[in-house]
């Protein structure tokens, strides 16, 4: 063992602490999309149960109206995560003054502001927390679509919202009850869930831009750390560990000195990066050149 200045060991952890909340944005955001591909692989599964069976009796219906509720509020829950905890941390890490967290909020804003999808799916969050579950029916449908080879028939099912329904709420965000009634498209949920997918795409995008300096630097302090006490000896050493110990010896906190961590940051912001604009892109088994 060697012995380090207090100050030395604080900066090492604040730099690890502060690496972590960077690396829990991208697990959020990743949670997010799972919790997102569940709720439209859920519809996709039912869609071909429809083709197959016909299912749409009544207490099937029911049934898949269940699966679907708890698919929507999981992704409905994941996504009020990342957004209630993105302040917070942005403010651990440039300051509860910065201007950083200033900019964000404003970016929430103005997301809340110009889409209609974005203030649907939050005002449902709040009805499902205080009052119901989200859906009032699901619609199975089906459509011909005409190729040069014949036609097609595409099936579908259809997660829908009343306005009625939701107006026994009295608590329910007036603006958009309003809104809904002149949007009648929006009552199908596919394509509000897809608006704030798009959304939370775009404040994760900035919040990465704004936090990409401060990782930067906090990064090449933590690493530089591992490097400088990872020779001992003369010989590399693993599994470094710094401690905090008071004048009788008694250890008070310590540090792992670890990056496997920062290995998966990387992994989870590659995978991540990948995402497209989700509102003009469509899963789908239909028969075509590949």
């Amino acid at each position: 063992s060697k012995t380090i200045e207090a100050t030395e060991y604080e900066e090492v952890k604040k730099c690890q602490d502060l690496c972590c909340l960077v690396l829990l944005f991208e697990e959020r955001f990743q949670l997010a999309l799972d919790n997102f591909h569940e709720w439209e692989t859920e519809l996709l599964e039912q869609a071909h149960s429809a083709l197959l069976w016909n299912a749409n009796d009544f207490s099937t219906s029911m049934q898949n109206r269940l699966k679907l509720d708890r698919r929507f509020v999981n992704l409905l829950s994941s996504l009020r995560l990342y957004l209630d905890q993105s302040d917070h941390n942005i403010s651990q890490i440039c300051g509860d003054e910065s201007k950083e967290l200033k900019e964000i909020k404003e970016f929430k804003n103005g997301l809340y502001d110009n889409h209609f999808g974005f203030r649907l799916l939050e005002a449902l969050r709040n009805h499902v927390q205080h009052s119901s579950l989200p859906l009032s029916a699901i619609s199975y449908g089906s459509r011909r679509v005409e190729s040069k080879d014949g036609f097609y028939v595409q099936f579908f099912v259809a997660p829908k919202i009343s306005q009625e329904e939701l107006s026994e709420n009295k608590k329910f965000n007036k603006r958009v009850l309003k809104e809904l009634g002149n949007q009648k498209d929006y009552s199908d949920l596919r394509l509000a869930a897809r608006e704030y997918i798009y959304c939370l795409t775009l404040l994760h995008i900035q919040i990465r831009g704004t936090l990409r300096e401060h990782f930067s630097k906090l990064r090449e302090g933590y690493e530089s750390a591992i490097q400088r006490h990872s020779i001992f000896g003369g010989h590399k050493v693993k599994h470094i560990r710094m401690n905090a110990v008071d004048d009788a010896g008694r250890t008070l906190s310590q540090v792992q000195l670890v990056d496997e961590f920062l290995k998966l940051h990387d992994v989870l912001y590659s995978r991540n990066s990948k995402v497209i604009d989700i509102r003009r892109s469509f899963a789908s088994s239909a028969l075509g050149k590949v």
